[in-house]
């Protein structure tokens, strides 16, 4: 069954690029209605368009928003982006990139390092805003800043502030606390927690240009500071705990590089290694990226697995518009295999006993911490 877009003033069938206007009230027909618009909501919505699906993404925020993230882009990440969204995004997403690694214990570094392949870094608030102008670009309708929305699963409509939209799929791509999967699955998942903030490298009395990696501060993480641009990304991310200090464990690791007061700590769940169901049969809903639970146990990477979940997400229901549940089912299956035997490594990693003999091995083994970073981290 088609579900064609409305013809409406400023959601035209010619598919130019828009945004629906808060004064008009319609009721609207989408084939898939996408919760949120991160890369997950994104990727999937891109996909969608180029199979000639209809869509609409909608998300609480009003873009560019800020987002707590590393920004860390691995390879197979851009290989996602440029697959998804072509090659003329690249330029303008990237504000760092460095093939230098220097890995810290408490007493000190202990690996320094140079990469083949470089890390790259996004801001997420210009990343994701790139993707999503891709989005509009290509037809895509979003209904932004919907800060409150009602969702009817038994007849597949989504009241939101002016507009009613109905559906056929709905894709979940609403972050790690994601409301919609809490509520159709009556269970939640183990989520990590990360804190972090950008100090401006002027402050920083160091020039720091290069990837730090600290371990050792955290029972089940670590802290990272990342070069991006004019600024550095500090933060730090853990398997979520009430017993432990994040904020002063964050501030302690901004005290040995500054005595700059000047930045702001956001902080966010993130999953880690705990998955949620991928699709709900019975509500004919699919969830992609963080709803889903689909973030490395061990780095924290979520891009990846977002943009990747999205797009198979969106081909599942081009493939198979009668059995998309199932076809998603068996398409993601094998990343789920890869962050459920991370899950498993996750303990070995992070054992204390395992991360001693890591850094007493690891300055008499460069070319294995090279390994290691491009085998295990960048692809």
């Amino acid at each position: 069954m088609d579900y064609p877009v409305n013809d409406i003033n400023n959601c035209e069938s010619d598919h130019k690029a828009r945004s629906l206007q808060a004064s008009e009230t319609h009721e609207l027909n989408y084939e898939v209605a996408i919760l949120g618009g991160g890369p997950a909501g994104i990727s999937c919505g891109m996909t969608l368009l180029r199979s000639g699906i209809s869509c609409c993404i909608i998300d609480r925020a009003v873009f560019p928003r800020e987002k707590t993230c590393g920004g860390l882009v691995t390879a197979k990440t851009l290989e996602e982006i440029s697959y998804i969204f072509g090659q003329n995004i690249i330029p303008q997403i990237f504000c760092n990139e460095t093939k230098h690694v220097k890995m810290y214990s408490k007493t000190g570094c202990f690996a320094d390092i140079y990469t083949e392949t470089p890390f790259r870094f996004v801001h997420r608030n210009i990343f994701d805003a790139s993707l999503l102008d891709s989005y509009k670009h290509a037809g895509g309708c979003i209904f932004d800043g919907q800060k409150e929305y009602e969702i009817d699963y038994d007849l597949h409509k989504i009241n939101l502030r002016n507009h009613t939209i109905r559906y056929k799929y709905l894709v979940a791509a609403d972050g790690a606390s994601s409301h919609t999967m809490k509520m159709r699955t009556n269970r939640d998942i183990h989520l990590g927690f990360c804190v972090e903030t950008h100090i401006r490298k002027a402050l920083i009395p160091e020039s720091i240009d290069e990837v730090r990696i600290y371990f050792g501060i955290l029972s089940k993480g670590y802290g990272w500071v990342f070069p991006k641009g004019d600024s550095c990304c500090i933060g730090i991310g853990n398997l979520y705990s009430k017993k432990t200090d994040y904020i002063g464990t964050l501030k302690s690791l901004i005290a040995s590089l500054t005595d700059s007061k000047d930045y702001v700590i956001r902080g966010a769940y993130i999953p880690y290694g705990h998955m949620r169901t991928p699709a709900i049969s019975r509500d004919s809903m699919l969830a992609v990226g963080d709803a889903a639970g689909l973030v490395d146990p061990i780095y924290g990477e979520g891009l990846y697995f977002a943009l990747k979940s999205g797009r198979i997400a969106a081909e599942s229901i081009a493939a198979s518009r009668s059995n998309a549940i199932s076809e998603y089912k068996r398409r993601i299956s094998p990343d789920r295999k890869i962050i459920h035997q991370g899950k498993i490594l996750q303990d070995i990693f992070f054992a204390p006993v395992n991360q001693k003999i890591f850094i007493k091995l690891a300055p008499k083994h460069p070319s294995f911490i090279r390994y290691y970073c491009e085998n295990q981290i960048l692809t």
